[in-house]
């Protein structure tokens, strides 16, 4: 959490806060490194740089114990009468007065301007609001060696549940039953899941989006497995195609141009390099058949499933050493069939590393 904290002070010292306020829970988690059910924490770092945890009564003690956190920086919050009091406890309706502290706290950097906390904040005094979440968001695009850890976990988890999965896949088996048995397997592995997994069979596999229905696997299908784990605070996202039986040339044709796609614009990621120009890569290896790719090629994975950067047309930001992202061409034909593989992709000073290992051509 030190390294962390020290990310986020630099933002205090670069805009001239005298307080920073943190309300966002995934910037909350990627701070503290605990999940929470519900947004009931708020993070204050003064300009001093010292710093405050509030938290609601009921997650009071998890914090102090899971975040290793000093009881003297954690301040619960609770409405009056609830219990018996805890050490510093705040009354919930006091909690922005509690937090300004000092007079001299006039200009304050939020996560999120449309936060109830702010407005009762500006209630208690005439202070100047600046919005810091796209600093934020730019801190957390950078991960460091313990963040590559937890993702690389989280990698792991997901190719162990399709690796557990992929045998029980054949004719009959509806795509609910898939994305039933993926789900268990995640939280089997104490793990949560970072998205709902995608579970799309022939026809339906021309939908990116497609929600698994009770429609029952055939023979030559294709199918389409997106899945991620959740572990500890920081995601992972795969994705792989199958095809049940023996592929039909074209199916096999579009799968190995996807694969070739993917291999293409990996090879583009370097530190520096505009994050358009990976996703363009992928387009035009794509051929013909990109006409048929109507996403990004990408999108940064850590405590969110989606957050910085965006490999996109048009993205113009330079990918970053410490960039963790997905890479995940795809060609979707309405009424045929789709195809994506998507890895997980970290940058480095030499180029990107591949953090899945799971095998991409499964045909």
């Amino acid at each position: 959490m030190k390294r962390k904290l020290g990310k986020i002070y630099n933002i205090v010292r670069e805009l001239d806060l005298d307080l920073l306020v943190l309300t966002s829970s995934p910037n909350i988690e990627y701070l503290l490194g605990i999940e929470f059910e519900t947004p009931t924490a708020f993070v204050s770092i003064y300009r001093d740089g010292t710093y405050r945890v509030y938290v609601s009564k009921l997650d009071y003690w998890r914090v102090i114990d899971l975040a290793h956190l000093e009881e003297d920086n954690v301040v619960p919050f609770s409405r009056p009468g609830v219990g018996e009091p805890l050490r510093n406890e705040v009354d919930l309706h006091k909690l922005p007065r509690h937090m300004l502290q000092e007079d001299r706290v006039k200009r304050i950097g939020v996560d999120n301007v449309a936060n109830k906390l702010l407005d009762r904040i500006r209630k208690e005094r005439d202070i100047e609001i600046v919005d810091v979440q796209d600093r934020m968001l730019d801190v957390r695009s950078v991960k460091d060696e313990d963040e590559v850890r937890l993702v690389t976990a989280a990698v792991r988890i997901a190719e162990r549940c399709l690796e557990e999965t992929l045998h029980r896949i054949g004719p009959g088996v509806r795509e609910i039953d898939v994305e039933s048995w993926l789900s268990r397997c995640i939280v089997e592995h104490e793990a949560g899941l970072a998205f709902r997994p995608i579970v799309a069979s022939g026809p339906n596999s021309s939908y990116p989006h497609h929600v698994s229905t009770r429609r029952k696997i055939e023979r030559g299908d294709i199918v389409i497995i997106d899945l991620g784990a959740k572990y500890r605070c920081y995601c992972s996202d795969i994705t792989r195609t199958i095809v049940v039986g023996s592929p039909s040339p074209r199916q096999r044709e579009v799968i190995e141009k996807v694969a070739e796609a993917q291999d293409i614009a990996i090879k583009r990621v370097k530190p520096g390099v505009e994050a358009e120009e990976v996703d363009l890569a992928a387009r035009q290896a794509l051929g013909e058949h990109a006409r048929f790719f109507i996403h990004s090629t990408g999108h940064g994975i850590g405590v969110e499933c989606h957050e910085r950067p965006n490999i996109a047309p048009g993205e113009k930001k330079r990918i970053e050493k410490g960039n963790i992202f997905t890479v995940e061409p795809g060609v979707y034909m309405r009424g045929e069939f789709g195809v994506r593989i998507e890895d997980d992709v970290l940058v480095t000073e030499s180029g990107g590393v591949l953090l899945s290992r799971f095998p991409r051509l499964l045909v």
